[in-house]
C-alpha cells in the first residue's frame, strides 16, 4: 500500500503547521498499522522532543533507526541524551549523523562537545 500522502501529511502537520495533537495521532496511526516507513518515527520523535519527553524520544527514534539510519533520528537521539545529561552518549549519535554529512548533527556535535 502506498501511504506517501499520509507521510507528507504527517511531516507537514509536524514541521510546517506545528499541529502537534493531530501530527501525533497520525504518526501513531501509521506506526500501529504496521507500516515500516521512517517518516512517522521522525515526526513522533520530534514531537516527543518538543514535549521534552526525552525517554520516549529516544525509544521511538531507535525504533525508527531499525527501518532507516536517518540523520534526523540520530540528531533527535543525540539531543535527548544531552538533555538527560548523558552528553557522551549524545555525542556518539551526533557524530554518526555528522559522518553522514548532516549539518544539524555536525552543529550539535560541536556545540555539545564544547560543554564537556
Amino acid at each position: 500500500m502506498d501511504n506517501s500522502n499520509l507521510y507528507e501529511k504527517c511531516f507537514d502537520l509536524t514541521y510546517n503547521k506545528h499541529d502537534i495533537p493531530n501530527a501525533k495521532k497520525l504518526a501513531i496511526q501509521i506506526i500501529e498499522s504496521g507500516d515500516n516507513h521512517v517518516v512517522p518515527y521522525i515526526c513522533l520523535s520530534a514531537i516527543f522532543s518538543t514535549e521534552e519527553d526525552w525517554l520516549k524520544c529516544i525509544k521511538i527514534s531507535k525504533m525508527g533507526l531499525s527501518y532507516n539510519n536517518h540523520p534526523m533520528l540520530l540528531n533527535h537521539i543525540g539531543h535527548a541524551y544531552c538533555q538527560l545529561n548523558n552528553i557522551i552518549e549524545g555525542l556518539s549519535y551526533f557524530k554518526k549523523g555528522a559522518e553522514m554529512g548532516d549539518k544539524p548533527c555536525t552543529d550539535n556535535y560541536k556545540f555539545w562537545l564544547s560543554k564537556i
